[in-house]
């Protein structure tokens, strides 16, 4: 038969604990919208900058399926952030969606993929460029995660809320390999 399947990670109030890497940036990909963070800040790609600088800007919200940058506190208890459901409290349902979306260029990822050379990737909080070298636990993006294509708009000029120096050049265009 089959059994109930109850969840620590969600309250009565829609919030959900999501394991992150304390005091480390890293790419999240969400099939719900999120109202709210704790924990850390979440942030929209703009683009790359005249300094070969990814260049974000805070955010309070996400749609569901769009990749957002969160950096966790430095000292979470647990390595645990909170989240908030959009709608979660009501007679309304929460967004939802099973396609993930390109942000700027940070595409967002459901299911693990593997990337080409010259994608932007995070891997143990370090943005890296994939080469062609690359072992293949540094091209492999997990799921719920997300990764940079390349395709992210040239010149900002924005002044952004957090900078990521690329040092390189993220110019990828056959960016999946293959998914898991």
């Amino acid at each position: 038969g089959f059994e109930e399947v109850t969840s620590d990670n969600l309250d009565v109030d829609g919030e959900f604990m999501w394991g992150v890497q304390s005091g480390k940036p890293q790419v999240i990909t969400l099939p719900v919208a999120v109202s709210g963070f704790n924990g850390g800040k979440a942030y929209k790609f703009l683009g790359e900058n005249a300094d070969n600088e990814f260049v974000f800007e805070e955010i309070s919200s996400v749609d569901a399926g769009v990749p957002f940058l969160f950096v966790a506190e430095a000292d979470l208890e647990n390595g645990e952030a909170a989240f908030y459901l959009e709608n979660a409290i009501g007679d309304e349902m929460p967004e939802y969606t099973t396609v993930a979306q390109d942000q700027n260029g940070m595409q967002g990822v459901f299911d693990g993929v593997s990337v080409n050379a010259g994608c932007g990737v995070f891997w143990g909080g370090s943005f890296m460029i994939t080469t062609i070298n690359s072992a293949d636990y540094l091209r492999n993006v997990g799921a719920n995660s997300g990764y940079f294509n390349g395709k992210q708009p040239k010149g900002v000029t924005a002044e952004g809320d957090y900078k990521i120096n690329v040092y390189g050049t993220v110019d990828s265009i056959n960016q999946i390999v293959a998914g898991d």
